[in-house]
């Protein structure tokens, strides 16, 4: 019992996490367009994340 309620708690704690992190990016996005700054701003936030979906889904449109 007890090592199945552990799994259980792990389990949540991971999607707390990934939520926690999914929350995070989008702020990351959304501030800087609340804040009023450049488009640039939010393009080097991205270069520092790393590769984003946005990006990859500017050059599937591409390739299509």
């Amino acid at each position: 019992d007890n090592y199945l309620e552990n799994r259980r708690e792990i389990e949540g704690l991971r999607k707390a996490v990934v939520w926690i992190g999914l929350i995070i990016l989008v702020m990351a996005f959304l501030l800087p367009v609340f804040i009023g700054l450049a488009p640039s701003a939010s393009v080097d936030a991205v270069a520092a994340v790393g590769p984003a979906p946005v990006i990859h889904q500017e050059t599937q449109d591409e390739t299509e």
